[in-house]
């Protein structure tokens, strides 16, 4: 997504699709690396669209509410036909 290469994590094959991004740091030190952020993503198809959301775990809003955010608007404009 824009350049940047997530990890699937699951998804409804067809509608729904989350991903996963880890921001590691590597300290000169021979112990392990530090996951210092994990940015998330959620897509959902619509009929005619597809609604994304890219979110930070540095951010104020966390992975479940913005996944059902996501998904919640997805199935509005799916109910509008859209």
């Amino acid at each position: 997504m824009g350049g940047t290469k997530y990890m699937y994590v699951q998804g409804v094959p067809g509608s729904i699709i989350r991903g996963v991004m880890k921001v590691v740091v590597q300290e000169e030190t021979d112990e392990e690396p530090e996951v210092k952020v994990t940015h998330s993503l959620v897509a959902k198809k619509t009929r005619t669209g597809l609604v994304v959301g890219l979110f930070s775990d540095a951010g104020d809003l966390r992975k479940e509410p913005a996944n059902s955010h996501i998904e919640t608007v997805a199935d509005a404009l799916i109910e509008a036909g859209i």
